[in-house]
């Protein structure tokens, strides 16, 4: 991460900050805190600055969902979703496998147990279809 914050390398930070929520490793209050915030996930135009922004956005979905309080867990649902919706999984199917299964996870978190079930059907298929059968379990809550 030092190296990342260095050498302004945001992609890397991102994906490290994924981990380290996934693997429930410590964070600073502060990425804490940054992490929870809203953010607007720019369309079209720079990709990689899109790019960051949805790695950017996984992490506090994970602290949001793994929270005790409903209204986190609410929130965490329905950033997971527009995340989801701002991917396009033709173009980039690998970061639209990744946004759902998030979604999927925020779903379980939620208490929307069957509705989970559901979404994760389709999120496997298209995993074996890729030829990624450790997708599901790689990419899950650590």
């Amino acid at each position: 991460m030092k190296a990342a914050e260095q050498l302004r390398l945001r992609q890397l930070a991102a994906s490290i900050n994924i981990e380290r929520v996934r693997l429930r490793m410590p964070i600073t209050p502060a990425v804490s805190a940054r992490s929870r915030t809203p953010r607007t996930i720019p369309r079209g135009g720079d990709g990689i600055a899109t790019m960051t922004a949805q790695l950017d956005e996984a992490p506090g979905i994970r602290l949001l969902f793994a929270s005790d309080s409903t209204g986190d867990r609410e929130q965490a649902f329905w950033r997971a979703a527009d995340l989801l919706a701002g991917i396009d999984v033709t173009s980039r199917p690998l970061a639209g496998l990744h946004a759902q299964l998030l979604f999927v996870e925020s779903l379980t978190a939620g208490g929307r147990a069957a509705d989970a079930r559901t979404e994760h059907g389709p999120v496997s298929a298209v995993s074996a279809e890729h030829g990624l059968p450790r997708l599901l379990v790689d990419a899950g809550p650590g």
